[in-house]
């Protein structure tokens, strides 16, 4: 579970899970800027195995570019085999997560958005 949730009032969280587990669940601000997205990483506490996260100097703010679409897009789930149409994709220059964390897989810089599952 990799994704981004924005809220109308300029805050957010990134949270990066893989299996069974969140290796990150971070909380930010937000700002627009015609084709960038400014992100200011706020205090996140610790979940899971996440140790939990304070902005310092180097970590406080990332400015990536990005870039909405709408369309439809259609994924089948590996695990189910459902299917899923989702109405807008948000491709970013580099990942969404404050510089310094690891994580145990790739980090996505594609996500999509408005889900609906389709129904067979």
């Amino acid at each position: 579970m990799r994704y981004l949730q924005f809220q109308p009032k300029g805050t957010g969280i990134a949270v990066y899970g893989y299996g069974q587990t969140i290796f990150a669940k971070i909380e930010f601000n937000f700002t627009v800027n015609d084709n960038s997205l400014a992100l200011t990483f706020l205090e996140s506490a610790p979940y899971q195995r996440f140790a939990g996260f304070t902005p310092d100097e180097q970590t406080r703010e990332k400015i990536v570019q990005f870039e909405l679409k709408l369309g439809d897009y259609v994924f089948k789930e590996d695990v189910t085999g459902t299917e899923f149409r989702f109405t807008s994709r948000l491709s970013l220059s580099e990942h969404p997560f404050p510089v310094g964390l690891e994580f145990p897989y790739s980090i996505p810089t594609e996500f999509f958005g408005f889900r609906v599952r389709l129904e067979s």
